[in-house]
């Protein structure tokens, strides 16, 4: 198998584990109320783990296999056997980013926030431009206190993709913590251009508009509609 062919097939599943997986930390939003998706695995068909099973079974060392048994796992919830996979599948193909960054979420979620960092921390170095991977191991260096290599690595995550709504709350979000509302007020200000309905943006920028001494323009018109 060709490695063009190799990174089309990996490339849909690939981004729809990205995009899951940025409202799945709780980081810095429970820091200050702002509220997040709850961490619920997705109830998932047998029938696909089953294939990919006799897949493994025919061909010991497929890596595709494993890494997507391993989302159905994860979105199981049964991190460890997710994990297991995702491991299988760097150790026959040790280049492999997107199982780093699957067994980092996997880590994340049972919150072994060391273990998440390095895992994403070996995604970005195989793909330097990888916007998610600097987002989420942003949200743990918050996490950990580190704020500042919170902020390098939110600022990464938006240069990489400026569409990201999720990383300029979190960089508001980090701009709270640190008390400089003004530059949180900035940011959730570019969060709210991307996402107008987003609740989160918006109470986060109506809490730094009213601790920098804009309490007027901090009152909403009308309630946020939640999502």
């Amino acid at each position: 198998m060709s490695a063009s062919l190799i990174g089309r097939l990996g490339v849909k599943r690939f981004q729809a584990v990205q995009r899951c997986s940025v409202d799945v930390a709780r980081g810095l939003a429970l820091l200050f109320g702002l509220g997040t998706k709850a961490l619920t695995p997705r109830a998932t068909s047998t029938a696909p783990s089953r294939d990919y099973d006799q897949a493994i079974q025919l061909d010991p060392r497929y890596v595709f296999a494993y890494n997507n048994r391993g989302n159905l796992y994860q979105d199981k919830g049964d991190f460890d056997r997710a994990i297991a996979d995702f491991g299988r599948a760097i150790e026959f193909q040790p280049n492999f980013a997107q199982a780093f960054y699957n067994r980092a979420l996997a880590y994340q979620f049972k919150g072994e926030t060391d273990r998440a960092i390095a895992d994403y921390s070996e995604a970005i170095r195989l793909i330097p431009e990888y916007s998610h991977a600097f987002n989420n191991r942003g949200r743990l260096f918050a996490e950990k206190g580190d704020l500042d290599r919170a902020i390098a690595d939110f600022d990464q995550a938006i240069r990489f993709d400026p569409k990201d709504v999720s990383a300029f709350e979190n960089l508001g979000n980090t701009y709270f913590i640190k008390k400089d509302y003004d530059r949180a007020v900035a940011y959730f200000d570019q969060a709210v251009r991307l996402a107008p309905d987003d609740a989160a943006a918006l109470y986060g920028r109506g809490k730094a508009k009213q601790l920098s001494g804009g309490i007027e323009a901090a009152m909403p018109t009308s309630a946020p509609r939640r999502k």
